[in-house]
């Protein structure tokens, strides 16, 4: 049986390992803690959504909370992709340029979560400098 803490700790090695940094472990959670956050109050005005989605946005955090209490982890999760996708999508739209200078963001979740996931890297190594 695996051992999920030995493997967390084999995975910090090896992260340290590879970008020549010490990670703090203590600045990390548990999946426990993490599972365990309460994430009722989401603040979404500063994200600048379109006027239109905003009120999809509420909704959908709505159902997410329902489904949380109900624990409906399956709707949870797609609950929270589709989201996700919704907010990326908006970000997409209003910043072409940042999407590989491509003009039509029109082209998938896939794409514009490698293009951001890019962008928290690049965000992630300037906060742990």
């Amino acid at each position: 049986e695996l051992n999920k803490d030995q493997l967390f700790e084999d995975g910090l090695k090896i992260a340290s390992a590879l970008t020549g940094k010490e990670i703090n472990t203590k600045v990390l959670m548990t999946e426990e803690d993490f599972l365990n956050q309460s994430f009722e109050k989401v603040n979404i005005d500063s994200l600048n959504l379109d006027l239109q989605l905003l009120p999809v946005i509420e909704q959908r955090l709505k159902e997410i909370r329902i489904s949380l209490k109900s624990k409906a982890s399956f709707s949870v999760v797609l609950l929270c992709g589709s989201t996700l996708e919704g907010l990326l999508q908006d970000c997409a739209s209003k910043n072409p340029q940042r999407i590989n200078g491509v003009r039509d963001v029109d082209y998938g979740l896939s794409k514009t979560i490698d293009v951001f996931l890019h962008d928290l890297e690049k965000m992630t190594t300037v906060a742990v400098d």
